[in-house]
């Protein structure tokens, strides 16, 4: 292998005296064109693989902001004789929504907006009654059938949904099954591949795909707290 080198650099250092020009091969355009070709199939295949990935990443997150919003919601049920808080209380401009009177036991605003969702929460408007600057708007709704009852009356409780995200926001408790002709499908979010966090009512979370437990009769077995 040295011998063959040597005889390389010899033959260089000679053409090098005699003013010749030592050339170097370098790519033709049909190789490059190749090279290019291969870097964009496979920026193809994996730039949707790393946009599944950052989105399971805000998933995990969002996961995270439920089961402490269950936490808080049931912490105050336990400050009051197991009953669970309601959508809001008070009339007008003055009422309050979930998000403000949960505060002392959440502490944390933030936690109601989902990562994906990229907006944080704000003032509760509408057409007919104004807007509401203590009825913050949240990512996270409620069970409209479980609104101020005793946690006591629920039926396993660890297959009844108690929160879910939405994203029809004007409407902030969402079309609960019976309540609609679409049993959920027009309110809750899919954003997270598919699917959405939800909360049950003995505080664990967990991703569902939203067709499990939306869209069809079938669902209202998720949403009935009494069943």
């Amino acid at each position: 292998m040295s011998n063959n080198y040597d005889l390389w650099m010899r033959r260089v250092c000679a053409s090098t005296e005699r003013g010749e020009i030592v050339m170097r091969r370098g790519f033709t355009l049909i190789e490059l064109l190749v090279v290019i070709a291969i870097i964009a199939i496979l920026a193809a295949i994996l730039f949707p693989v790393f946009a599944k990935a950052r989105e399971k990443a805000r998933q995990s997150s969002c996961l995270s902001n439920m089961k402490q919003i269950l936490l808080g919601s049931l912490m105050y049920a336990q400050d009051y004789d197991e009953r669970l808080h309601r959508q809001d209380y008070g009339s007008g401009a003055n009422t309050i929504g979930y998000v403000l009177f949960l505060d002392p036991y959440i502490k944390n605003r933030n936690i109601w907006t989902c990562p994906s969702a990229g907006k944080e929460p704000y003032a509760f408007s509408c057409g007919t009654c104004g807007t509401r600057p203590n009825f913050i708007i949240s990512w996270y709704g409620l069970n409209v059938d479980a609104l101020g009852v005793k946690l006591s009356t629920i039926s396993q409780p660890a297959n009844k949904i108690w929160y879910a995200e939405i994203y029809r926001f004007c409407s902030l408790v969402w079309c609960i099954p019976g309540a609609g002709d679409d049993y959920g499908a027009s309110a809750v979010s899919d954003t997270h591949n598919g699917g959405s966090n939800v909360g049950f009512f003995d505080g664990h979370a967990k991703w569902m795909k939203k067709s499990t437990f939306t869209g069809s009769p079938e669902a209202q077995v998720w949403w009935d707290p009494p069943l």
